[in-house]
């Protein structure tokens, strides 16, 4: 059993090296942008720490007690349609059905998920997705002809749900391209790239700077002339505006074409910590 364990996380060691190496010389933080307070927070300020761990490791301050998380767990996990809604619950029931060394270890993991995602998590649906194969891998389980049929009619109606949902899935995208005149299925009709582009007419031969956009693929410039940071690399300082605070650094001059969105900007200001309203400046953080 040891050796086994031991062939697993060997092997799990090796794979994840890369990533290991390649941060540890670029940062000096095998993990960066994780455990800073261990490792070394490389180039980011205080301010970047803190938002980093507010906005990918705690939920909104709302959220923070015992009965917003469990409500959370209902709102995001099984009462969230995503997750089919009966899938976990019979994974559940099919631990006390199996009742087998394997149900019991997959129905702890599944424990342990949860858990985890509860107290440890900024409370996001996403997060919680390793539980759908620990579930169907519970209900795979299961011998009984009852059992297999049901399983079989809850395929069958699993199936149609996930086409309806997801033709209405790709109608909502489709309509968003029609939006900007552009239509979802008929892109080899295109032959160039620049009628996706959102950026100026003359920017051939300038600079490009984004402020609150980090959608690149919009711009069909060469990287060298185009500027941008996410809301994790924007190092905020009391008395900054948000120009201030993403064009730090960047050149200036009447070769420089600068594109705000306004909207993203507020969206980073309601969701992200010591990012600024628009146009004002930032005041000191108070903690909160």
């Amino acid at each position: 059993m040891f050796s086994l364990l031991f062939a697993f996380g060997f092997s799990a060691l090796v794979t994840f090296s890369p990533w290991l190496i390649r941060n540890t010389i670029w940062a000096g933080n095998p993990v960066f942008p994780e455990a800073t307070s261990i490792f070394g927070k490389a180039h980011w300020s205080d301010v970047q720490v803190e938002r980093w761990k507010r906005a990918n490791h705690q939920p909104p301050i709302k959220q923070q007690n015992l009965q917003a998380r469990l409500q959370a767990g209902w709102d995001q996990v099984l009462g969230d349609s995503r997750f089919a809604y009966a899938l976990i619950p019979l994974g559940v029931i099919a631990i006390a059905l199996r009742r087998d060394r394997e149900s019991v270890c997959l129905g702890l993991l599944l424990l342990f998920q949860a858990i985890f995602w509860l107290f440890f998590t900024h409370l996001q649906s996403r997060f919680f997705v390793l539980a759908i194969p620990i579930s169907a891998l519970l209900i795979g389980g299961v011998a009984g002809r009852i059992w297999n049929v049901s399983g079989i009619v809850f395929a069958v109606l699993f199936i149609i749900g996930a086409i309806v949902f997801t033709e209405q899935k790709i109608g909502l995208i489709a309509g968003k391209f029609e939006a900007i005149g552009l239509n979802l299925f008929m892109f080899e009709a295109r032959e160039d790239i620049s009628i996706f582009s959102h950026q100026p007419q003359d920017v051939a031969s300038k600079k490009l700077e984004l402020v609150g956009d980090a959608q690149t693929f919009w711009y069909d410039v060469p990287m060298k002339q185009l500027y941008y940071r996410t809301v994790f690399d924007v190092d905020s300082k009391p008395g900054e505006n948000d120009e201030q605070m993403w064009m730090q650094g960047w050149p200036t001059g009447a070769d420089v074409i600068v594109i705000r969105d306004d909207q993203a900007l507020e969206r980073f200001h309601q969701t992200y910590w010591m990012i600024p309203p628009e146009n004002q400046p930032i005041s000191a953080p108070t903690g909160k």
